[in-house]
């Protein structure tokens, strides 16, 4: 029996944690993996860094993909929700039922969920299929396919070239809406999770401490509250990347 299914049915008062204690460092099954997955995401990322040529392709098979420093800190964080989401929920499954169970009875929330699944996969797997919009000044203002228009006085129909059409400069509206999504999700993914990691440190850190430690802490925490976290968010963006115009 491995340590997570020892400990998996018990609440925290019934834990002997003087006998954990003294038991010494002991990774669990998942720590270990996710020690082994991070360590092959820091390698992928050094080859990136340290091999691959300056404005050349991170890979070129089975598709061609750019990583940029964003996308490294999304899978980063990919890894973090798998291992600290997914797996728990997985490998306790009575638990999991409960929690479904009461999930399934607000029908606005299952359909809230479908469309956070939708988001994700388009979001998550479209950027690396498709290439980024560019511009294109001598296709601008196409309509969807289906439909017609008169841009520049030239009557045009739309094509499955550009399902949903173009922009004012040319851009096709599904790329645009796709990469949107990725851009979505890593602001809102990975702002979590600077965000739950930076206020996990602080509390634990002052409340170990106290006394003036705790103080000073509290005190940034009130500075830091008046800052809009959006703004952070989007400094992120901008600092590693995003969707290229």
């Amino acid at each position: 029996m491995s340590d997570d299914d020892q400990y998996r049915d018990l609440t925290f008062d019934q834990i002997d944690w003087e006998e954990q204690s003294s038991a010494g460092l002991s990774l669990s099954t998942r720590t270990k993996a996710q020690l082994v997955a991070f360590g092959l995401l820091g390698a992928a990322f050094c080859y990136d860094l340290f091999v691959v040529a300056p404005k050349a392709p991170t890979m070129t098979w089975p598709f061609t993909w750019d990583v940029t420093g964003m996308d490294w800190t999304f899978m980063a964080t990919l890894l973090v929700l798998f291992f600290n989401g997914v797996v728990p929920l997985y490998q306790n499954q009575r638990l999991t039922k409960y929690y479904w169970t009461e999930f399934r009875k607000n029908k606005a929330a299952v359909v809230s969920l479908g469309y956070i699944a939708v988001l994700f996969v388009v979001g998550g797997v479209g950027p690396i299929l498709l290439s980024a919009p560019e511009q294109h000044f001598s296709q601008m203002y196409l309509p969807p396919v289906g439909m017609t228009a008169s841009p520049q006085g030239q009557v045009v129909t739309g094509t499955w070239a550009h399902p949903l059409g173009t922009d004012a400069r040319g851009r096709d509206l599904l790329k645009l809406l796709v990469f949107g999504a990725r851009v979505s999700l890593e602001v809102g993914l990975i702002g979590m999770l600077v965000m739950v990691s930076f206020g996990t440190t602080v509390g634990t850190v002052a409340a170990y401490f106290g006394g003036w430690v705790d103080e000073v802490l509290m005190r940034y925490t009130d500075i830091q509250m008046t800052f809009p976290a959006f703004i952070l968010m989007l400094l992120m963006v901008y600092l590693f990347g995003g969707v290229s115009s």
